[in-house]
This record gives structure tokens, C-alpha cells and sequence, in this order.
């Protein structure tokens, strides 16, 4: 059985066999750790502190030859100059946790200088892609519960499924009727992992040794279609006469197994409108990613004062990457597909020098990374005509090569930590590091279903930097608690970015990513630490962050230079991001009932709590994009609670847990979208998109649409305190909002007859005042067509009537649309 260190301590045989002992340390005081595993009778042994170099006396001489004078031996030294007992012993240690490291350690102690470690792992993952054919140009094409491919960013990636498809409507119904009732809708994936990993720790005097590691890993992607659909069942015949639908068209019928099962044909059921074949099923992935890592490190305490620390490390990566979409009905849409090999090298050299002195500790560093893409990338023009020929291969051999050169970067590294008293430290964190953007970035040569090129890499970008700086302070209170303070800043550049590529005539249409985005990060964290303790463990950490991005550029290029003049004149692409504050918190408490109470001891209870600050994101009413607008609206917050309770039993087979895990413990709910991509919203056929209608609805604050001059309000905007992920509460009745220009619009008494009796009705009525409330009168309109709107003052004013006459701050609508409240 396996176990982990802290449950082989606790273990009652563990203690009955003294393997745990307490020992009295000059500076933590006393400490628990793993005693004796082997007693021998003769030379028992003890375990010591680490400052305890008293001689200890050995037992009596079994051979009876004594010392003349005293008749016994005298005390030796336990730092013997005679060899160790195991010297030029080579000791092969693959074991973990209590009797194999113990043994090992034990051994090595006595003489061996060398010690192999060796692991191995193979596993699968099954789950499914989504159908959708757009997913091939991001990451991968499976989105249905695998991760992505190791040298990829991404993490798990999901989608609406339902996501503008009208289930009820004509257009796109089958679709969505056809996942419902589809057994064989997605394709299967598979994802099956091998690893093997060894190192090799040798050391070479009492100064000096080194660290050889190895580690392999080779992924195998494998997505298609599930089971065959058996099409041909049984032939039905009408009187003799051969019919094919169930309306008596003349031919052949044959009755097969839809909707179970996939088929290749855009088949559909008679009569029911759902095609259920064909488009199903679509992603296709047949990849191979291998990674090899080479890493050696050679460390030695040149002083008493002073360690040095270098190495080397090579990273070997072959993808040999086929994947994408296949309909064989459907070919018109964006069938794309990703096919090419690629094996590059990264290799870097670094060089570390330690320094301690009075509690003082330095680190300084230098690394040299190597990048070394590999092979060769095609010579092209922006709008080359070849990206628009059938075939790969033509493309190839018409295209000129040359060599990808390769990238060396240099980054020098500093860590200081300075004790102010015994309980305190301050410290200095500063660093350049490079990293490899991501292999579909560099080398995807994604095409589409007429062969032309869709999105393309460029393994000629410069390698990912940032350069980091961190200032902290570190206080111990009452020897159980740890408070840290620390500010820090985050500089990136180099960041990759789409920039897309029009041809005047539209056939050259691709997208590249270039190094034209830069950003930072900064902000200050405050965590209060408890390791220890019996009682009670946990953290609790605040982080208050800053980000804001940019770009370098645009982000389209259009060979029409018209085009190109328009587009530059209005775009506000290359403009810096307002900077957004995204500051979260998070908590995991441990309460722990002690082993020692029984039946109610080794209890357990974590809180693993969470809050963090809603996205921002760019609103600008749903049409043009505004000029000076950036960031301006901020999602609802999210908070979190789960808890876990748990137990642990001793039985005659082992240690035993009971645990219960409870997520959302306070059932909080929450709306959440992705802001960018309107999901999960509907956009109905030839109505206004939900996405809209429920961003009009809110009433959010009025600094929405400070930054912009008044007439530029793209919409009737009721202020108020709504935030996006605001929903109208259980039990609050819909408020229904009459929207005019003039107060003479509004309906009348007489108007409300079919609304519910007393129901209220909001109606907004246009001043015409800038800076003041005046009342509502008959004479207050709005410009006429064709003039300059003047700023109209709006306030609020709810009455008890069906009807109420409201009024709110200057703002200038461009529509009577009327609005909704979200309550």
C-alpha cells in the first residue's frame, strides 16, 4: 500500500517501532523525523540534531582486545577519516516514500555515491470533438472534453452547442433537432500518453556533483467517427409497386437505423426535415506530438559562503500534425485542415552563483537560450496569387525556400533576500525570460476547401519575452503564521497577433501572426500563511492586478489602397486598452480534529473559497465601434464556496478515507457569458439578437458612456446600478418602460386597459436643459431631423399610477426604441 510521508508518520506501528523520534533543534526546537527503520543489537545507533558533534562512545569490543589503561574503548569521532563501510557501492533506489527512500538514503549515507531514479507512465483519454468545422482554426479541432495538445497555451475549450441556431425555425432547425435526437452527432476521441523519465544524481567529492535527467513523451491523437449507421435494413413494397418515401414517390425505400449511428451521405428521415448524416462527426485528428528532454546540472560549494550552479538543457519536439474537418455533403463551408511535419531544437546555458552570508542570501544568473526552428518557410509576397492555387504540393514546389535562421537571447536573472530581524526578511526578485510561442503559431499551414490558405504560421517571430520584477516582505508571527507582502510588474513583448491579409480582389484572404501586441501587468498581493499547527492550517491571499495591452500596427492589411486608407482612417485597433483592474481573492482553510480524541479525531473539514472581480469588456450599444470607448463595462463579480469533509479509518487492510465533496455550498448562481462572442445568446432570423435586447435592458451605472460626448450614446440609456450578469430575481415582476420624445407620446390612462390592474408602466419623457431639471411639458421635443441634437437631461421619477413620468441625466437618444427592465 502506498502511502504519503505525513500518513507514514502518524501510523501507530510506525511510532510503536520508534521510527519517528523528537529531536531538539538549536534554532526550531524540537522536531519530529524518521528515526532508526533497522535496530541492530550491537551497534544500535541514534538519530542526532543537526548540530550535535559530541563524540559517542561505541559499545564494548567484541573481540575483548581494550585499551590497556582504562579497559575500554574511548570516545570516537563520528566524523570518521576511515572509509565508509559501502564505499565504490553503486545503489539502484526506483522505491518511494517510507522503506525504499529510507533504505536508500541509509546506503548512501554509508558509501554510495550514486543514485538512479527511473518512472514511467501510460494512460488514455476518451471523450469527444465537436462537429463544428470553425474549431479547426483555433487550437484543435476537438472541443468536447480532451485537453489540448501539449505545446499548446489553451486549456480545455468549450462551445454553445445551441449557439444561434433557431430549434423551432426553418433555417438551421435541422441542426439543432438533429443533436437531440443524434446518438453519433460528435466524433470519438482518443488521446493515449506514453512517458518515461529517468535521472542520475553522482556525486564527486564532498563539494561537488551533478543531476543528468531524461524525460520522453509521446502523444498520439486519434478523432473520427463513432459506429457505422446500417443503412440498408429492409425494402419496403406498396402492392407491388417499389416506393421510396413514405408518400408513395415511385423507387426503392429502404428503411436503415437513423438516427443511430454516422454515415457518410447527408441522409435525412422521411418527413421530419433533420439531416442526420454527413456534417455529423466532422473532426478529424490523427497527430503525433513527441517531446524529448535533456537536462544537466553540475552544482559546487566553492566556499563556505559561495555555490555555484550550471547547467544545460535541450528540448527536442517532433509534431507530425494532421487534423481538421470533413464533411463529404456540406463541402461549401470552411472544410479546412492542417497537415504538416516539423522537428525543432531549443537548448539553453545557464550559470547561477549563490551567496549566504549573516543570513543574507544572493542569487545571481545569466541563461543563453537557442531556438533552432528547423528546415525551411516559403519566400512569399503579402498577397501572393499562390495562396490561392489547388494543392498543397503545387504550392510547394512553385513557392521559393530559404533556411529559417535561427534565435539567441540572453537574460540575466537576480534574487536578493536581506533579514531585518530573526522573524523578518525583505526581498528582490528581477528577471528577463524568453519563451517558444506556440507550434501552431509557427508552422500551421491551415487550408480551406478549395486548397487556398486560410491561416498561416511564421517560425521567423522572436521568441516571447517578459521581463519581471518583484519587492516583498516576509514577517514569522508567533512561530506559527507567515505574512507576506509583496508588489510586482510584469512587462511582455512580442506577444503574437493576427494581423489578416485582403487581396484587391478578395481571393487572397489569410490570416498570419506577427509580434504586435505588447502589454503588463502590476499589483500587490497580501497572504497570510498557517502551515503548522494542530488544530488549524490554511491561507488566505488577496490580489490586487492591473492589466492593459496594445498593439503595434493594425490588424488588416488590404492591397486596395482605398480600402486600406478607409480602414486605417477609422480603426482604432492600434490604440492601448484602458487599463483593467482584475483583482480576485482566494482562501483554503484546513480545521483538523486531532488522532488522539477517538472515534471523533483525524476529522477534516476544507473551505476552499473564491471571489474575483467580473471581466471587462467593451460595450458600445451594438453598433459602430466608438472612438475613446475602451473597457468600460465590468461583468458581476463571482464568489465561490466548496467543501470537503473527510475521515480517515485504520483497517486490517490499510488506512481508509471517507470524504464528501459539496460544490457551490451557499448555491450561489450566476450569469456568465463570453462578452467577445455573444455566447450562449440566440440570434434569431430577422429579429434583434437576445444579446441586444438583454444588454439594453440593464440599467448600469453612468460612467458606462462618460468618456464619450453626450450626442454619442448609441442608444435610450436608463442609468442605474445593473451590471451584465444581473438577471431579473424570482419573484419580481416584469416592469414594463414606455420610451418618448415628448411627454404628449406617452399612452394615456385609457391606454392601459390590458396591462394588469395596478401594474406599473415607466415612462421617459426628453428635457431639453443641459445641467438642469425642469418640469415636463407639452412644448418639450427633441430636434427635428437634420439639426444637431441639444443634450437632453433625463431623471428618474417612479409614481404610483399605471402610468409614471420619468426623468434622468443629460443624455441625447437617438432612438424611441423602447427598453425592458431587468427588474
Amino acid at each position: 500500500m502506498t502511502r504519503v510521508i505525513n500518513e507514514a508518520m502518524d501510523d501507530p506501528q510506525v511510532h510503536a517501532n520508534a521510527m519517528v523520534v523528537e529531536i531538539e533543534h538549536p534554532r526550531l526546537g524540537p522536531m519530529s523525523q524518521m528515526g532508526l527503520p533497522i535496530a541492530l543489537s550491537e551497534t544500535p545507533g541514534r538519530a542526532r540534531a543537526v548540530a550535535d558533534r559530541d563524540p559517542v562512545p561505541l559499545p564494548p569490543d567484541p573481540s575483548g582486545l581494550e585499551d590497556a589503561e582504562s579497559g575500554s574503548q574511548g570516545p570516537v569521532d563520528p566524523i570518521s577519516p576511515l572509509p565508509p563501510p559501502l564505499s565504490g557501492v553503486r545503489v539502484l533506489e526506483i522505491t518511494n516514500v517510507i522503506a525504499g527512500p529510507t533504505a536508500g538514503k541509509l546506503l548512501a549515507d554509508l558509501g554510495p555515491s550514486m543514485r538512479l531514479t527511473i518512472s514511467g507512465l501510460q494512460g488514455k483519454q476518451s471523450g469527444t470533438a465537436n462537429q463544428a468545422s470553425s474549431t479547426v482554426v483555433d487550437e484543435m479541432p476537438q472541443l468536447g472534453g480532451i485537453p489540448s495538445y501539449p505545446w499548446s497555451s489553451a486549456g480545455f475549450t468549450t462551445t454553445g452547442e445551441f449557439s444561434g441556431i433557431n430549434m423551432l425555425g426553418e433555417s438551421g432547425g435541422h441542426l439543432a433537432r438533429s443533436t437531440i435526437y443524434g446518438t453519433d452527432r460528435y466524433a470519438v476521441t482518443d488521446v493515449t500518453r506514453n512517458q518515461f523519465g529517468a535521472a542520475l544524481t553522482h556525486t564527486l567529492n564532498p563539494r561537488t556533483f551533478y543531476r543528468v535527467s531524461l524525460n520522453w513523451m509521446k502523444s498520439n491523437y486519434d478523432s473520427e467517427p463513432n459506429s457505422r449507421r446500417d443503412e440498408l435494413k429492409n425494402e419496403f413494397v406498396n402492392n407491388g409497386n417499389a416506393v421510396d418515401s413514405l408518400v408513395g414517390v415511385g423507387g426503392t425505400y429502404y428503411l436503415d437505423t437513423a438516427p443511430f449511428g454516422w454515415t457518410s451521405s447527408g441522409t435525412s428521415s422521411p418527413g421530419s426535415g433533420l439531416r442526420l448524416g454527413g456534417h455529423w462527426a466532422r473532426a478529424r485528428d490523427a497527430s503525433v506530438v513527441t517531446l524529448t528532454t535533456l537536462k544537466f546540472d553540475l552544482t559546487n560549494q566553492t566556499t563556505q559562503f559561495s555555490s555555484l550552479k550550471a547547467g544545460v538543457e535541450i528540448i527536442l519536439s517532433d509534431f507530425d500534425m494532421d487534423y481538421g474537418s470533413d464533411d463529404s455533403v456540406i463541402v461549401h463551408l470552411d472544410r479546412s485542415k492542417q497537415k504538416w511535419q516539423r522537428t525543432s531544437t531549443q537548448a539553453a546555458f545557464y550559470v547561477q552563483e549563490k551567496l549566504e552570508f549573516k543570513g543574507m542570501i544572493a542569487n545571481v544568473g545569466l541563461r543563453l537560450d537557442s531556438f533552432n526552428p528547423g528546415g525551411d518557410w516559403w519566400v512569399y509576397d503579402d498577397f501572393d496569387r499562390q495562396f490561392v492555387t489547388k494543392g498543397l504540393q503545387t504550392r510547394d514546389i512553385e513557392l521559393k525556400k530559404e533556411a529559417i535562421e535561427g534565435q539567441l537571447t540572453l537574460s540575466p536573472r537576480v534574487g536578493v533576500s536581506f533579514p531585518i530581524t530573526t522573524d523578518s526578511k525583505l526581498f528582490f526578485n528581477y528577471g528577463h525570460f524568453r519563451d517558444v510561442l506556440a507550434q501552431r503559431e509557427l508552422y500551421q499551414i491551415q487550408t480551406q476547401w478549395l486548397g487556398n490558405i486560410g491561416n498561416l504560421g511564421d517560425p521567423n517571430q522572436p521568441l516571447l519575452k517578459t521581463v519581471s520584477y518583484e519587492l516583498g516582505y516576509e514577517q514569522s508571527i508567533f512561530d506559527q503564521y507567515l505574512l507576506r507582502l509583496s508588489g510586482y510588474y510584469n512587462d511582455r513583448s512580442n506577444q503574437p497577433g493576427e494581423v489578416n491579409f485582403i487581396s484587391i480582389d478578395g481571393a487572397v484572404n489569410y490570416n498570419v501572426n506577427q509580434a504586435r501586441n505588447y502589454g503588463d501587468t502590476r499589483g500587490v498581493e497580501i497572504t497570510l500563511n498557517k502551515t503548522r499547527g494542530q488544530w488549524f492550517r490554511g491561507f488566505i491571499n488577496y490580489t490586487f492586478m492591473t492589466e492593459k495591452s496594445g498593439n503595434f500596427g493594425f490588424r488588416r492589411q488590404y492591397e486596395n489602397p482605398v480600402e486600406e486608407s478607409d480602414y486605417v482612417r477609422t480603426s482604432t485597433e492600434h490604440y492601448q486598452n484602458t487599463p483593467v483592474s482584475m483583482p480576485f481573492a482566494r482562501t483554503d482553510l484546513e480545521f483538523i480534529a486531532p488522532a488522539t480524541l477517538g472515534l471523533l479525531g483525524d476529522w477534516r473539514l476544507n473551505l476552499l473559497a473564491g471571489w474575483r472581480a467580473g471581466q471587462v469588456f467593451t460595450w458600445d450599444g451594438g453598433g459602430q465601434a466608438i472612438r475613446g470607448l475602451s473597457n468600460n463595462v465590468r461583468q458581476k463579480n463571482f464568489t465561490s464556496l466548496d467543501l470537503r469533509l473527510s475521515k480517515n479509518f485504520q483497517t486490517g487492510l490499510g488506512r481508509a478515507q471517507f470524504f464528501v465533496d459539496i460544490t457551490n455550498v451557499l448555491n450561489l448562481r450566476h450569469m456568465y457569458f463570453n462578452a467577445n462572442a455573444r455566447q450562449p445568446f440566440e440570434a434569431f432570423d430577422d429579429e434583434r439578437p437576445d444579446w441586444l435586447d438583454y444588454m439594453w435592458s440593464l440599467h448600469m451605472p453612468v460612467e458606462v458612456f462618460e468618456d464619450i460626448d453626450e450626442t454619442l450614446v448609441p442608444y435610450i440609456f436608463i442609468a442605474g446600478d445593473d451590471r451584465p450578469g444581473d438577471f431579473r430575481k424570482d419573484g419580481v415582476a416584469f416592469v414594463p418602460i414606455e420610451v418618448a420624445t415628448e411627454k404628449g407620446n406617452l399612452p394615456t390612462q385609457d391606454d392601459m386597459g390590458t396591462l394588469e390592474s395596478g401594474r406599473r408602466v415607466l415612462g421617459w419623457v426628453a428635457g431639453n436643459n443641459f445641467g438642469d431639471a425642469v418640469p415636463i411639458s407639452s412644448t418639450t421635443r427633441l430636434p427635428g431631423p437634420g439639426t444637431r441634437p441639444t443634450p437632453a437631461l433625463w431623471i428618474r421619477c417612479l409614481m404610483t399610477g399605471p402610468i409614471s413620468i420619468c426623468l434622468m441625466r443629460s443624455i441625447a437618444p437617438s432612438s424611441t426604441r423602447g427598453s425592458s427592465s431587468s427588474g
